[in-house]
């Protein structure tokens, strides 16, 4: 009767001990749900897989949204036309028209130098460059490199005075009179700082006629005439502007 009763206690202690040193030791593998917490997640780690283009949409500009993309060929096509390059140009100023040349290509020879028989400035034999046909008012022209054409264009813009007026306007950059009387042309004014041949800087009023040519599917200007001097006769115009530019008209936005 002894017996029974000291066996299940000692067997009670057994078990009470076994349970307590399985508690404190450390488990030798880690559980499937302790490694999925310790381990790096998709959401803590940056992907290294790069994300795809987005699909192209109704509103995602394409070739047919271009300026270009908008032009017609003729009277009414290049009236409309001249509109959009007027808004262009008082928004976004001479890159309207520096993105729109049509350029021809000059190679120099020996004999070319200092200017071809067309009219291409030459400085040395084998000059290569894209060129356009540039003059000034009253003044013989030549072919010009087309970085030069555009330099003096974004100075002119660069010294601008839009809020000075005369009896011309605003000195904001704009389209001021038309022609399509045999070519089509566009007159277009500004008030600007003079050059510095000019004497002391002041403001001056200015104008470019440019002719414009509609080709492969857009209006392309393929000359251009600066007036830094004398641009009322141009812009009034008198008889000698009447003559450089037959057909004259008021721009009416």
């Amino acid at each position: 009767m002894r017996l029974r009763l000291r066996l299940p206690a000692f067997l009670a202690i057994a078990l009470v001990l076994a349970a307590c040193s399985g508690d404190d030791r450390p488990s030798a593998t880690p559980s499937a749900t302790s490694a999925a917490t310790s381990a790096p997640t998709a959401s803590s780690t940056p992907a290294v897989t790069p994300r795809p283009s987005p699909t192209p949409t109704a509103t995602t500009p394409t070739a047919t949204a271009s300026p270009a993309s908008a032009d017609q060929p003729g009277d009414d096509g290049f009236r409309a036309f001249a509109r959009r390059l007027d808004a262009g140009l008082q928004a976004r100023g001479v890159a309207v028209i520096t993105a729109r040349w049509k350029t021809v290509e000059v190679v120099c020879r020996a004999e070319d130098v200092p200017q071809r028989a067309d009219g291409a400035f030459c400085a040395s034999a084998g000059q290569r460059y894209q060129g356009i046909e540039s003059s000034s008012w009253r003044s013989a022209g030549g072919i010009a490199e087309i970085e030069r054409v555009n330099e003096r264009l974004d100075t002119a813009a660069g010294t601008s005075h839009p809020e000075v007026t005369d009896r011309f306007g605003d000195g904001v950059m704009r389209v001021y009179a038309l022609a399509n009387s045999g070519a089509y042309r566009t007159l277009v004014t500004a008030i600007i700082t003079s050059t510095p041949e000019m004497g002391a800087p002041r403001p001056i009023r200015v104008a470019w006629l440019l002719t414009w040519q509609f080709t492969e599917g857009s209006w392309r200007a393929t000359k251009i005439m600066s007036a830094y001097v004398l641009a009322e006769d141009l812009l009034e115009p008198t008889r000698e502007g009447l003559a450089a530019v037959p057909g004259w008209e008021r721009f009416q936005p």
